[in-house]
């Protein structure tokens, strides 16, 4: 801008000193006998010369032109540019802004997931010592007679409802009959009660090895109380005859290699001996 602003002044005084030295010379060839000869060529000399710089400087200040819009399109591709870098970052950031947010949302859900985490090694830190070879949950379980119904809606008890259960369900009371109804018979059917009053029930088969060496499988229950974690029921009851308490339900302590003795929950004045040394836990829910 300052060099047009420039080529402009220059070429008004220019204009202006030609228009002067034409006047002058105008006047000098209309007043006969005022200028002699040679003074009128050395003005002539100078009136071309002034029209050469004229046009010289008329190519220059074209030349400049030229440059000048040049230089103003390049500015404007320059801002063109510039607006588009700004639209850019105004995008980036916008970005960098979602960016942050899903990275916080990630963190919440991370701290969620380690306290989940935490939790479940609690409960495997309760699992390790009891469970065997097999816990499954939802398959058929693979021992006779053994057909267990789970209700989708039923859920851990705490310790006092499942005693209030136990204390009404009378399986318990049902007479052991070999190869007709044992203690698989009696899981089974405290199973199917429980789940069917709403409570969420395990059904286990424990390999117990016995003095002399033999194995032999016996079946109990398992409930995930909210407030006592892991409980072992055993309500297998009495073959006809023989003397026992009014209520048959039994807890028992469950963990591999050690030994498989129930303890009356209602009749405390009864004892049950070893029934063996566990060796293996199998657990079906």
């Amino acid at each position: 801008m300052r060099l047009k602003y420039y080529m402009e002044v220059k070429m008004k005084r220019f204009i202006c000193m030609l228009m002067c030295t034409t006047v002058l010379c105008l006047s000098i060839i209309s007043v006969p006998g005022c200028v002699s000869k040679s003074e009128f060529e050395t003005l002539q000399a100078e009136f071309e010369a002034l029209q050469s710089e004229n046009a010289s400087l008329e190519a220059t200040n074209e030349q400049y032109s030229e440059e000048l819009e040049v230089k103003n399109a390049t500015i404007q591709e320059t801002q063109k540019e510039l607006d588009n870098t700004k639209e850019e970052l105004s995008s980036t950031k916008q970005e960098l802004d979602s960016t942050e947010t899903r990275y916080s949302n990630a963190l919440n859900e991370l701290e969620s997931y380690k306290s989940e985490l935490a939790s479940y090694i609690k409960e495997l830190e309760l699992y390790k010592d009891t469970f065997g070879s097999v816990v499954q949950s939802g398959g058929q379980v693979p021992f006779y007679r053994v057909y267990l119904r789970n209700v989708r809606t039923a859920t851990d008890p705490t310790f006092d409802e499942l005693e209030n259960f136990l204390m009404e369900d009378k399986t318990d009371q049902n007479d052991y009959i070999t190869g007709v109804y044992m203690c698989g018979d009696f899981a089974n059917d405290v199973h199917n009660n429980a789940e069917q009053a709403g409570i969420r029930t395990g059904w286990v088969a424990i390999l117990l090895e016995a003095e002399d060496g033999s194995t032999s499988y016996h079946a109990c229950n398992v409930f995930k109380t909210t407030d006592k974690d892991l409980i072992f029921i055993d309500c297998t009851g009495s073959q006809a005859g023989e003397r026992s308490p009014s209520k048959n339900d039994k807890i028992v302590s469950v963990k591999l290699d050690s030994k498989y003795r129930p303890r009356f929950m209602f009749a405390t004045r009864w004892r049950v001996e070893s029934m063996g040394i566990i060796r293996d836990i199998e657990v079906y829910w």
